[in-house]
């Protein structure tokens, strides 16, 4: 299925004129949003309920989608990462001695995200290959891949918007895992992408870092990345991104509040989702960068 496309429409409200009077200066006021609100992956404002989710899968699925917005992420250990932080609530004195915007209501988007997946039906299996890592079309797309990874994020970092993920430096779970590490480097540079120094360019970039993701996809004879057939699987799709989002949103802020801390850190590892024996035999992406 196509990915969907939509029109974004904005309004702006027209005061009308003043008639015999001179225009009056006015100052609104209005409070200071804190940065963490929009951080991806951060509580939405207001109620945090399945209403409040609803409506932002709605906007997910409305929204013009790129190839890398349908990258699969494991649901089952997604969901086990999840269960995992979860437990962690009994450190939010800790969050609050720190000064980060971590606080109730992230464990509630996350409890809130948690129970509406397990209560999805599961994705239809996407039959499983080899990959063929090790062919030179393999080889050369993953030089490829790493070139156009490497462009991102030097001119990210020239521009002062880092984009050197946590999960970039994890191994990745499997072959396909790395291509979601990809993707997710493009999405979340998409979202961003107003903040860097020519958004312009750096769409050109992300769309090159895709477009090589997707040859290396091919190059290793993976399952293609594309919207699912069925609306129930892109819902759930919608809620697979929303969930790793809150994990890697709460998790980040995790290894940073315990940086000096190895026990308490470890909870914040994504271990789950990232496991030390995992299938794949690549390294990092960020080994893969400073070769």
């Amino acid at each position: 299925m196509a990915a969907r496309k939509s029109l974004a429409r904005s309004k702006t409200a027209k005061r009308p004129a003043s008639r015999g009077r001179a225009p009056v200066a006015r100052t609104v006021v209005t409070s200071p949003v804190p940065s963490a609100a929009l951080r991806t992956g951060s509580p939405p404002v207001g109620s945090i309920g399945e209403d409040a989710i609803e409506r932002l899968i709605a906007g997910w699925i409305r929204r013009p989608n790129l190839p890398a917005d349908f990258a699969r992420i494991p649901r089952e250990p997604l969901l086990a990462e999840a269960e995992h932080l979860r437990l962690a609530r009994a450190d939010l004195p800790a969050f609050a001695a720190n000064r980060t915007p971590i606080n109730a209501r992230a464990f509630d988007y996350l409890d809130v995200l948690t129970r509406m997946l397990e209560s999805e039906p599961r994705e239809s299996k996407v039959r499983a290959r080899k990959a063929s890592t090790q062919t030179a079309a393999g080889r050369a797309a993953l030089a490829n891949a790493v070139t156009a990874l490497r462009a991102v994020l030097d001119r990210a970092e020239a521009c002062g918007r880092p984009l050197r993920l946590f999960e970039l430096s994890r191994v990745p779970w499997s072959e396909s895992g790395l291509v979601v590490q990809l993707f997710h480097v493009v999405q979340a540079g998409r979202r961003r992408a107003d903040k860097w120094d020519d958004p312009a360019h750096a769409h050109t970039l992300f769309t090159a870092l895709e477009h090589a993701t997707l040859e290396l996809e091919a190059a290793w004879k993976l399952p293609a990345t594309q919207a699912p057939e069925e609306e129930t699987e892109l819902r759930a799709m919608a809620l697979h991104r929303l969930l790793y989002d809150a994990i890697t949103y709460l998790s980040a802020y995790g290894r940073a509040v315990y940086a000096a801390d190895g026990e308490n850190r470890a909870r914040y590892m994504l271990g789950r989702l990232f496991p030390a024996d995992g299938e794949s035999r690549l390294p990092s992406l960020l080994k893969l960068l400073e070769e």
